[in-house]
């Protein structure tokens, strides 16, 4: 999407209300540095813009918000902190009355406590996070029937519900970033038990399932998982280059 500038803009989540007209961008973030820039610009996202994605007849402005576990001002906008406890800030710069009062009735609403959603990957995890997110995922390529995996598949299975409101740039890029991390996997965990074919990882044509093997991998997996980083990359801290 693009500002009134014509600079493009790409808000983590996008809901949209076709019957009531109203919108929402959201942003995800752990970073430890305000998004109060990031969040300026999009509000100035041009609602005719939502035409693009089929939605015609919008003149309101977006209502932007942030959702971090803690707080760290955001600047004028409305601030939703998950940890432990569902809190709402500085509500007073939503527009949407509706969704303001549903947010405000869900204050101190216990997180822990909601079902669990199997969401372990997000457009801004690091790769650290990527490696925790996708441990299920590549335990389950060792499975009978499994026909292997490429890193798109990964990233939409690790985004789940999270997939269709997050634009191809970021789904890419987050692609991108899980492929660097199972190839690391391959080459220095692995080796004997993973394969790269054509771009899907698959485990190696003479795997044989055995309780020894299993075992090996599972502690191969926790290792690279615990690694620590050597090769820092300025991609874990996109939020220092705005």
């Amino acid at each position: 999407m693009e500002d009134n500038e014509g600079d493009e803009k790409s808000p983590d989540i996008l809901s949209v209300d076709a019957t009531r007209k109203r919108w929402v961008e959201l942003e995800l973030t752990m970073f430890s540095e305000s998004k109060h820039t990031k969040l300026d610009a999009y509000s100035r996202i041009n609602p005719a813009f939502l035409g693009n994605y089929g939605y015609q007849g919008f003149t309101a402005k977006a209502d932007v918000l942030s959702s971090r576990l803690s707080f760290l001002d955001d600047g004028p906008h409305c601030q939703i902190l998950v940890d432990p406890v569902l809190k709402v800030l500085k509500e007073e710069h939503l527009d949407d009355e509706l969704l303001r009062k549903k947010l405000i009735s869900a204050q101190g609403v216990d997180m822990r406590r909601l079902p669990e959603i199997p969401i372990t990957l997000h457009p801004e995890s690091k790769s650290s996070e990527i490696r925790r997110g996708l441990v299920d995922q590549i335990l389950q390529l060792f499975d009978p029937n499994s026909k292997g995996k490429k890193p798109e598949d990964f990233a939409r299975e690790g985004l789940e519900r999270l997939y269709s409101r997050v634009g191809p740039k970021k789904r890419n890029q987050l692609a991108a970033n899980v492929k660097k991390e199972l190839d690391d996997l391959v080459k220095n965990y692995l080796p004997e038990n993973l394969r790269i074919v054509d771009g899907t990882y698959t485990v190696a044509e003479d795997y044989k399932p055995h309780h020894k093997t299993t075992e090996s991998i599972a502690r191969n997996v926790k290792k690279w998982v615990d690694a620590k980083r050597l090769d820092i990359s300025l991609d874990e801290f996109p939020d220092k280059l705005e």
